[in-house]
């Protein structure tokens, strides 16, 4: 990823949501929980929140207030917290300094590309 960054003004990487919700330890993806419940989606803005202050992720105003309010009602709220949960995940592989090895197939690496955060097969 520090290669990446360091050569192009852009880097667009893919990630794995339900990965997300357990590498954070967050309750959806559990039994009983559907993202496209805002109440669900809510019930995880305490883990959110501690899992940024331990990381030392500082939120702005606007997304805390959105992770308090489950990202809405509106029917978006499942892509909004799908889009938090995998910037979180991203964050958190690289801290972890767990960045998965490129996949050896040179179509994979230039064109479609892997899920970030999950090993090439």
């Amino acid at each position: 990823m520090f290669d990446l960054l360091s050569s192009f003004a852009a880097v667009i990487a893919d990630t794995y949501p339900a990965d997300v919700y357990s590498q954070l330890e967050l309750r959806m993806g559990s039994p009983g929980t559907a993202k496209t419940d805002q109440d669900h989606r809510r019930a995880d803005a305490r883990r959110l929140h501690d899992w940024c202050a331990e990381s030392q992720v500082i939120l702005d105003d606007e997304l805390r207030r959105q992770i308090d309010n489950g990202f809405g009602p509106a029917k978006d709220g499942e892509d909004l917290f799908d889009a938090a949960a995998g910037l979180f995940g991203m964050i958190n592989t690289i801290l972890a300094g767990r960045e998965p090895p490129l996949p050896d197939d040179p179509a994979l690496r230039e064109v479609l590309g892997w899920m970030f955060g999950q090993p090439a097969r």
